[in-house]
């Protein structure tokens, strides 16, 4: 699921709690498989794996920038919580439109659950229309 909680002139620091400092969040293992022509990996926030313990790839070859590693800490832990609870929050919405088979290529979509029974197509540019109040708009498969 894939998730805009709010206009990007709101935080969505409730919804996710500790979560929303995470840039990465890996459940068992966060690898930077890195290539050319882009031989270095910039994370900026905090990178995460819980209960897993591996993080691979970073060093020397990947940033973090303004955030920490947390391999199996507490504020991984707390973090993958919080993240679990706003999946489980928004997979319990209902559905306000279901675009399976519809190409969002064009497409201008307002607040609401948009539902796809198998992947999204996406062949141009989609606009995200929150209005002028902060909404939420989720988009689940």
């Amino acid at each position: 699921m894939a998730t805009l909680l709010y206009s990007p002139f709101v935080s969505a620091g409730p919804m996710l709690g500790s979560a929303q400092s995470f840039a990465v969040l890996g459940n068992a293992t966060v690898t930077n498989g890195h290539s050319d022509p882009n031989p270095t990996t910039q994370i900026y926030g905090n990178l995460g794996v819980t209960p897993g313990t591996s993080v691979t790839g970073f060093y020397p070859d990947g940033t973090v920038s303004g955030g920490t590693i947390h391999i199996n800490d507490g504020v991984a832990q707390l973090a993958l919580t919080d993240a679990t609870t706003a999946y489980n929050t928004l997979a319990g919405l209902p559905v306000n439109f279901n675009y399976t088979g519809v190409d969002l290529g064009g497409k201008t979509l307002t607040p609401g659950v948009y539902h796809f029974d198998t992947s999204a197509q996406l062949t141009g540019a989609l606009t995200l229309d929150f209005g002028s109040t902060p909404v939420r708009t989720s988009f689940s498969r």
